[in-house]
């Protein structure tokens, strides 16, 4: 991290926004820039991980989280978990989505959309991806998903079943790996 602060330091900016993402977790930023930082806390698991690999991660975070003045959460409940961890932090949910309006909206760029990433069914939430594809094509019948990623093949074996008992098959479109060469 050394060098982004470092470049950090030679360039005007506002602010630092900020993710929370394992292992690493809440950083020395808001101690080592002198600028607003607002940090999402999206992913709250040192202490998953912190049991899993045998070090503090958890300790570490949860002393360091305490040093950000603006969190966003995603959720009501991650907003309360974030306040757990900080009491004097101004926190704000900003949720991720789409919102109804725009689900009810017909196609009118080529009818799919696509997911693309590596494919980790519980971590990167495809199972809930798959769940509300059903809400979406419930209205948009003729919208693909096209998932392009790929990852353990215990996860695309999973997802490929998820799809499936989801009656999906001809919607949800699990292509492989992809790449831009």
């Amino acid at each position: 991290l050394a060098p982004i602060y470092a470049a950090m330091r030679q360039r005007d900016f506002d602010l630092v926004t900020e993710f929370f993402t394992a292992p690493i977790g809440p950083t020395l930023t808001p101690i080592l820039i002198r600028k607003p930082v607002v940090a999402w806390g999206s992913f709250l698991d040192s202490e998953e991980l912190s049991t899993k690999h045998h070090l503090p991660f958890d300790k570490i975070a949860n002393l360091l989280i305490k040093k950000y003045k603006y969190l966003v959460g995603l959720t009501e409940k991650a907003k309360l978990l974030l306040r757990e961890k900080n009491q004097t932090a101004r926190i704000e949910v900003i949720p991720r989505g789409i919102d109804d309006l725009t689900l009810s909206r017909k196609s009118v760029d080529g009818g799919y959309a696509l997911c693309l990433g590596r494919i980790d069914v519980y971590g990167k939430g495809l199972d809930l991806i798959i769940n509300a594809w059903k809400k979406v094509i419930a209205k948009n019948p003729e919208v693909r998903l096209i998932i392009a990623g790929n990852g353990k093949l215990g996860d695309e074996n999973l997802l490929r079943k998820i799809i499936k008992d989801n009656n999906l098959s001809e919607q949800a479109l699990l292509v492989g790996r992809v790449d831009g060469f």
